[in-house]
């Protein structure tokens, strides 16, 4: 189990799609911004057709997704929980809405607080460690997180989890 973050990509609000999804499918983006069908009283073929095109064809991101980070397995989400918990109040969207919990998933980080997360991140860089194997993980943590920042705050989408 893990705990894993996305940005996905804003090709078809851009316009940038390379084809036309299958016939009669329309399209929406979801408010952890990946697209998906609306959803009717459709078949199963509509469903694995749409699926497909999204994989395969629909934009240069493959399912859509602009950035993914594997932020780490239950126990290093524990362990960076634990460390950043010691100075909680420096950290409190990181610790309350990104990692609360090693495996939470279908929920996502609005556009909203991005900035405020930003000012965060920029904090672990201040942050001392118990240790040096605790200290590489958070540098770690910094960066991956810096990027999922940097590119919801480029096409202006959440960060999903």
């Amino acid at each position: 189990m893990s705990l894993d973050a996305t940005v996905y990509c804003d090709c078809f609000e851009r316009g940038r799609l390379r084809c036309a999804p299958p016939d009669g499918v329309s399209l929406q983006v979801c408010a952890d911004g990946s697209l998906s069908r609306v959803k009717d009283a459709g078949r199963l073929e509509d469903d694995l057709a749409f699926d497909e095109w999204r994989f395969t064809s629909a934009c240069e991101h493959p399912d859509g997704v602009l950035l993914h980070h594997r932020l780490g397995n239950i126990s290093l989400i524990a362990l960076l929980r634990s460390e950043l918990s010691r100075e909680a109040s420096r950290f409190p969207i990181i610790l309350r809405k990104v990692i609360y919990d090693g495996v939470h998933g279908g929920d996502y980080m609005p556009i909203a607080d991005i900035s405020s997360l930003r000012e965060e991140i920029a904090r672990l860089a201040s942050f001392r460690s118990r240790d040096r194997q605790s200290a590489e993980f958070i540098a770690q943590f910094e960066t991956q997180m810096r990027e999922l920042v940097e590119a919801a705050a480029a096409v202006q989408k959440p960060i999903s989890f």
